[in-house]
Order: structure tokens, then sequence, then C-alpha cells
């Protein structure tokens, strides 16, 4: 009887790791199924579009209604009688210094600068702070109202601008550069 025994045990045994190893690729052949058809739509290949229509809302900055721009102006003298005839009466026009401050609105420059309005001089790019102040020193002198811009160069070595502006039309900042020029500065007009 024992030999018997034995060899229905084994059958058994034989039968249960059968049984089970179908199990188990029953089991596993499932997974990889689903894995073939659930890794595609998580892992996708290609990106969703954005929505072409993003609204994006820029406020602008509040102005004062007298935040135009202010520019030195040019007096000509009135034309020569006959009684009084001089060369010193015949000169070129001569710039008068304005009676009130001609500081531009730092809010309404901004608001041009960051929009691209207008015109602007340039008036040098300096590395050299002592060339930088001597020439700020001159457009100060004259009248003209100008600001500085700090910008790194390709070598990168650090310059500093010195520009004037915006004005609103290029004529305008022609003539403006014109009147810089005759101080011995050389002037760049461009347009931001």
């Amino acid at each position: 009887m024992d030999a018997s025994h034995e060899e229905i045990s084994a059958t058994t045994d034989f039968q249960m790791l059968r049984r089970q190893a179908r199990q188990r690729f029953v089991g596993a052949a499932v997974l990889v199924l689903i894995a073939i058809i659930a890794l595609p739509f998580v892992l996708d290949t290609k990106p969703r579009p954005v929505s072409p229509d993003i609204a994006i809302e820029i406020q602008a900055p509040v102005t004062t209604p007298a935040a135009a721009p202010i520019t030195p102006a040019v007096v000509e003298k009135p034309a020569p009688t006959e009684s009084s005839t001089t060369s010193a009466q015949t000169s070129a026009p001569v710039q008068a210094m304005p009676a009130v401050a001609s500081k531009l609105d730092d809010g309404a420059r901004a608001a041009a600068l960051l929009n691209g309005a207008g015109y602007q001089i340039q008036a040098g790019s300096f590395t050299d702070k002592t060339k930088l102040q001597a020439v700020q020193v001159k457009l100060d002198k004259a009248g003209f109202q100008n600001f500085t811009q700090d910008v790194m160069a390709k070598d990168g070595t650090a310059h500093t601008r010195i520009r004037l502006g915006p004005f609103a039309t290029q004529a305008e900042a022609n003539s403006v550069a014109a009147r810089i020029g005759k101080l011995g500065i050389k002037t760049i007009v461009i347009k931001p």
C-alpha cells in the first residue's frame, strides 16, 4: 500500500503544480495584454496641442494727460531791422533753456519704452564711468533729459548706454539729435 499511496500522492502533487503553472501563465498573459493596450495611452508620444486662443492681459500703466515728453525748445531771433543790422543778430537759432523742468514723467517714459512706441536717441555706450559722467553733465547743462541703460556686450564686458526719449516721430528725434551733435556728442536715432 505504501507504494500506491506514494504514487497517488505524486500524481496529485504533479497535477496541482500543473494547475498553478497554468494559472500563473494565464495571469502573466493578462498582464502583458493590459500593458500592450494601456501603455500607449499612458506614454503618449505626441504632446497635446495647446489652445491657440489663450487670453493674456497686460495692463498698461496709468498715465496722466500731461505726461507728454517735453523737449528743449529752439527759439529763433526776430529778423533784423534796417536800423540795427549786426552780424550777431543774423546768427543761427539760439537754444533756449526751458523755464519748466524738462523731466519726463518716468511712468509715461516706461510705458512708451515697454510698448515700443516712439524713437530714442543713443548718445553713447561707455565702459569708463568718467566718460559717461562727462557726457551726462554736458547733456544736463544743455537741458536734455537722459537716462542710462546697463547692457552686457557679446564679449562679456559691461557697457552703460546714455539714451534720450522717447520721441513721437523720427523727425523730432532727428532734430534733437542734431542739436546734441552741436555739443560734440555723437548720436544715433533708434526705434526700440
